[in-house]
Formats: C-alpha cells, structure tokens, sequence
C-alpha cells in the first residue's frame, strides 16, 4: 500500500478534477465551440491562478 492517499474524487457535493482531468473532459465534448473553450480557459485561469 502505498503512503500517499487516494486524493478525493469529490467534496462536500463538488467534482474535483485536476488540469488533466479538466483538459480530456474540455476537449473531448464537441458541444463546445472554440469561443466557448476560450471562456472557459479564462474564467479557469482567474479562478486557479498558478502557484
């Protein structure tokens, strides 16, 4: 068994996803037009900025 945890897949109601998990969901929908993907990346990066 390994040290680490398993981080959560969800909390308190709320889907966890990290960027790579974000990346395969967004690009894998073809519901989303390339202005639509742009408003997601921003509203993305304003609410996660870098560390």
């Amino acid at each position: 068994m390994s040290r680490f945890a398993k981080a959560p897949d969800e909390f308190e109601g709320v889907r966890l996803e990290s960027q790579r998990t974000i990346l395969k969901l967004v690009s894998r929908s073809r519901e989303l037009d390339a202005a639509a993907i742009e408003r997601v990346t921003a509203i993305l990066a304003a609410a996660l900025p870098p560390r």
